[in-house]
């Protein structure tokens, strides 16, 4: 029993990364909860994003992922007086690059097991979810979707990633009292990473498979449908 989160990643990839340099994967359940806050309107949200961030540190479920960079020129904002541009006027193009991953299923989950939400933080937070267009860049769009039941997320062939007091990986996760951090750190024109907390996870190996029992495998479709012909 508890709480789930699936995001699907309609574009294919994961616009997000660490520092400029990296891809943030596993993805991090606080860029999960900030696209969450983005879209909060009115004290009912509030108070869900708050119940959620009392809540235990959550597991993530997500595929295995390459990495990729992408580079392209956008204009800056400075303005040059001597500069005559046909598109942007008194402005210079610059190189960026931006690193993202590329999920080999465009899925992942974010469990919190032992959450438990009454009906209308229920509400609130599946509003909040269905509200959300993209998570990481504005270019990373994706549609999110809050189920009750933490068994409704598969566990297999999924990489498992558990909190632990230490391991290899550092995650970002909401915490108590981090939604009025981000709005203070709003305010005051900072980034939300200034406010951000992080904490080891471990992956978490999968049990091997019962016998006589097929181990799923991975493969570029969510679904297959296999058609009979008659002979």
């Amino acid at each position: 029993m508890g709480l789930s989160i699936e995001v699907e990643l309609l574009t294919g990839t994961y616009e997000a990364g660490i520092g400029g340099k990296r891809a943030e994967w596993p993805p991090h359940p606080a860029r999960l909860f900030c696209a969450l806050v983005s879209v909060a309107e009115g004290e009912r949200d509030f108070e869900a994003l708050r119940w959620l961030e009392r809540q235990d540190p959550p597991l993530v479920l997500c595929p295995h992922a390459s990495e990729s960079v992408l580079r392209t020129h956008v204009p800056t904002n400075a303005i040059e007086q001597k500069r005559h541009g046909a598109t942007y006027l008194g402005r210079v193009s610059v190189q960026r690059r931006w690193a993202r991953a590329l999920p080999a299923v465009p899925r992942f989950w974010v469990v919190w097991p032992r959450g438990h939400p009454e009906s209308q933080v229920l509400a609130s937070l599946r509003s909040l979810a269905a509200r959300t267009s993209y998570l990481g860049r504005p270019a990373g769009m994706a549609r999110m979707t809050v189920q009750a039941e933490a068994e409704s997320a598969p566990a297999q062939p999924w990489r498992r990633f558990v909190p632990a007091p230490s391991g290899p990986y550092l995650l970002r996760v909401p915490y108590e009292g981090y939604l009025d951090a981000l709005r203070a750190a709003f305010d005051s024109d900072e980034q939300a990473d200034t406010v951000s907390m992080a904490i080891p996870y471990v992956e978490e190996k999968a049990q091997a498979p019962s016998a006589g029992i097929e181990r799923p495998v991975e493969g570029p479709y969510d679904r297959l449908l296999c058609l009979g012909f008659r002979p």
